[in-house]
């Protein structure tokens, strides 16, 4: 298997060297951790084994229930009075087929279904921040690679113009004229680094991402690969119409100065200063962690003068209200963790609109332009990988009687009253009956609140399972 050509790559567990023998890499350490190749992408996760096995439990989970979707409406189409009804159906399954087909080919080498022996405690105490489903951005794998979508290239352009005009000029010429180490974090299906590294052709692009489905099919595309996609509406001006099926390709063949890496933005697998730019494309509004985190993640990683440019939307939504910061916070947060501001625009987009799609939806990015200080910015390998608040890690503190707490204590023990009564015997009218009888509600309540609660209980399992 091919060998890596970026020279920088280190272990995100405890920070050493990583050796790269062409079909894994390994910490060059006595008990070296093994770090194996997805498709020929580093898997570089602090726990490795852990991450993939979670990630393959999710994708056969999500191939069972797609696969079952389809035949269920195979037998809605059966049923069917109308043919017009019988004929909506059967484009709304052959859709969820060809998306089916892309899925299995492009998640190959995941190999779904395969288990793996897990050891009882992971390495660590790492917790992958599992917040984006499978799914989550498809729709931004046709968007970024679609052949012919006028609409998908100048949402494409846009970024790439919106970075590339914050970049200073000084900048842009060393980039242009000598080689540069560039990395993309959180580059989702992987348009923007692709257009970076053909920008930029003597510079060596990363690409990283933690999506196996989106940063497989950039490798893919990356490679020559071509591949049918299908791109599933929001709002269908035609029900008749529930997508569209495009093409995907690279547009310029492959970009050999580009390569991809499975990894996380807060443990990631770089040696200090290893590059010149960071780029932070769509990324930092949907990350479950504190925003001096990513920062002082991000400082670690760049040379002392170098730059990080961020471009995309800034929508934090924490619970505490402390941490959804302004712009004008986060570059105080950035001035303590080693950087210094240097300007920021505004820029107005379209967002994954399509032509069978009626939703018009537009996007505020806010892009920045932050370099890297000298001073020193300290981060222990270790300490970034848990966000274990202070009484899970400490378990001689106590528990605080948190207001959440105290709020779903009834629901949680309904719910699971509920569950616990449920035998495979017996019925609706069965649970009723001792509803009425235990709580003195009406046989009438007791059955509306029942199919309430197993009808948003099974939705609301459908939908995070399928995404």
């Amino acid at each position: 298997m091919k060998t890596s050509s970026f020279r920088f790559w280190s272990c995100p567990a405890t920070g050493l060297p990583l050796i790269d023998d062409g079909r894994d890499f390994r910490s060059a350490t006595e008990e070296a951790m093994v770090y194996p190749k997805v498709g020929g992408v580093p898997w570089l996760f602090p726990d490795p084994k852990f991450v993939l096995s979670h990630w393959r439990e999710r994708i056969d989970l999500f191939l069972e229930s797609r696969t079952h979707e389809i035949e269920e409406l195979k037998s809605s189409i059966k049923s069917a009075a109308s043919p017009n009804t019988k004929s909506r159906l059967e484009i709304l399954r052959q859709s969820k087929i060809t998306q089916l087909e892309l899925l299995k080919k492009v998640l190959d080498p995941m190999k779904p279904g395969t288990k793996l022996s897990l050891p009882k405690k992971q390495a660590f105490g790492y917790r992958l921040p599992f917040n984006q489903g499978l799914l989550g951005y498809f729709p931004n794998m046709a968007r970024d690679w679609a052949v012919g979508q006028t609409g998908f290239s100048q949402e494409n352009k846009t970024l790439l113009d919106a970075v590339l005009a914050i970049i200073p000029e000084s900048a842009k010429t060393s980039m242009a004229a000598s080689e540069r180490n560039i990395a993309v974090l959180g580059c989702g299906a992987g348009r923007l680094p692709y257009d970076i590294a053909n920008q930029f052709p003597k510079s060596h692009v990363v690409a990283v991402d933690l999506n196996p489905l989106l940063l497989l099919a950039a490798q893919q595309l990356n490679s020559g690969a071509k591949l049918k996609g299908i791109f599933p509406t929001v709002s269908p001006k035609d029900r008749m119409k529930p997508a569209i099926e495009v093409d995907l390709a690279a547009p310029k063949g492959p970009a050999k100065n580009l390569e991809f890496a499975f990894a996380d933005v807060y443990a990631l697998p770089f040696q200090p200063s290893s590059f010149d730019l960071v780029i932070t494309p769509w990324l930092v509004d949907i990350l479950p962690r504190h925003f001096s985190l990513l920062t002082s993640s991000i400082a670690q990683i760049v040379k002392p003068s170098g730059l990080w440019i961020n471009s995309g939307a800034w929508a934090f939504n924490f619970q505490n209200e402390e941490d959804n910061l302004s712009l004008l916070e986060a570059e105080e947060v950035g001035t303590a963790t080693g950087w210094t501001p240097l300007t920021s625009r505004i820029v107005e987009t379209a967002y994954l609109q399509s032509e069978v799609d009626a939703h018009r939806r537009f996007e505020t990015m806010t892009t920045f332009a932050w370099e890297r200080t000298e001073a020193a910015v300290p981060y222990d390998s270790r300490a970034r990988v848990t966000d274990k608040i202070e009484w899970l890690s400490n378990p001689s503190l106590p528990i605080p009687r948190l207001p959440a707490f105290a709020q779903s204590i009834e629901s949680l023990s309904t719910m699971t009253w509920v569950l616990s009564q449920v035998d495979g015997h017996r019925t609706l009218t069965d649970l009723v009956k001792i509803l009425s009888e235990q709580s003195g509600l009406e046989p009438e309540a007791s059955r509306d609140a029942l199919e309430s609660f197993f009808d948003r209980y099974l939705k609301d399992r459908t939908f995070r399972e399928r995404t």
